[in-house]
């Protein structure tokens, strides 16, 4: 529960959706971008549109560096 708290209170600091949170969670398991798509009923490349975001909100340069930081911010 304090992971899902910790999860919120982040997404509210990063004014993060509920929706990129779930991507963001699904991509620290490290699903790929076909199976997080599956996971959350929409199209790979929407999914790929939330990641390209979030590197950006996270100033990660690439997908591993934004999966290191979700598993920090979502531990």
């Amino acid at each position: 529960m304090q992971s899902k708290t910790r999860a919120a209170s982040a997404g509210r600091a990063l004014r993060l959706t509920t929706r990129q949170i779930a991507v963001l969670r699904l991509l620290a398991e490290g699903k790929s971008n076909e199976e997080i798509g599956r996971a959350l009923g929409v199209a790979a490349n929407t999914i790929k549109f939330h990641i390209a975001s979030l590197m950006q909100k996270f100033d990660a340069d690439n997908r591993v560096r934004l999966a290191v930081v979700a598993s920090r911010l979502l531990a």
